[in-house]
């Protein structure tokens, strides 16, 4: 069985990439408007980095949605 942890990492990763699609972003795009690297956000959709609560709130805001928002999608999908 997968820890919690785990399943987040995969499981942001997963809504990251999704919601980035949706808007029509790309990883680049979303880095400049985040003021990340790129690498990091592939880091993220790839489930290798966590974000910090600050990048949940940046990516957040460049995605038009509530931090709470992001994190409930990402929360629909986790197995406690």
């Amino acid at each position: 069985m997968l820890s919690v942890k785990s399943d987040l990492k995969k499981v942001f990763a997963k809504v990251l990439k999704e919601i980035r699609l949706e808007h029509g972003l790309s990883q680049q795009a979303l880095a400049d408007y985040c003021d990340l690297e790129r690498v990091y956000i592939s880091k993220l959709e790839r489930g290798i980095s966590m974000p910090s609560i600050e990048t949940i709130f940046r990516i957040a805001e460049v995605l038009k949605m509530g931090p709470e928002e992001l994190v409930e999608r990402i929360n629909k999908h986790v197995k406690y």
